[in-house]
């Protein structure tokens, strides 16, 4: 997806629920190995666990993809993060969001699914640039 919007030039992301942070290469990578490690997360394993210890374990992934862990730590905990977090999350809900993923192009909900690959996003947002409509579940 982030190949796909520096492509296409696109200057507004929203990431919703994932907050306070542009949709870099970096975070989605760090996205998807906090998905791939989602056991760790449930509330089970993280039963005994307090908010500090939970925060700290999602610090350690940082450090993986490139980011300061100690910055990242105090990110997690930053007002500045927290409002942006809270902003994106009622943008999110003001538009109908109701889980992950979600898609819009330019605010319209886009019938998509997390299977949709590259070529497919490309071939949508080519035919709305090219005043075409390719899907007609847009």
């Amino acid at each position: 997806m982030v190949s796909l919007l520096i492509e296409q030039g696109s200057k507004i992301v929203h990431g919703n629920p994932i907050p306070g942070h542009s949709a870099d290469e970096s975070v989605i990578m760090w996205a998807q190995t906090l998905f791939a490690t989602q056991a760790q997360w449930s509330d089970l394993a993280t039963k005994g666990d307090n908010l500090s210890q939970i925060q700290m374990k999602i610090a350690s992934y940082s450090s993986v993809h490139g980011y300061d862990i100690k910055a990242f730590q105090q990110n997690l905990t930053s007002s500045e993060y927290d409002l942006g977090a809270r902003i994106e999350w009622k943008y999110g809900c003001s538009r109908g969001v109701a889980g992950t993923p979600w898609f819009f192009i330019n605010g319209v909900n886009v019938a998509a699914d997390a299977s949709w690959n590259f070529s497919k996003w490309k071939a949508l947002i080519d035919s709305l640039l090219n005043g075409r409509t390719l899907y007609s579940n847009i």
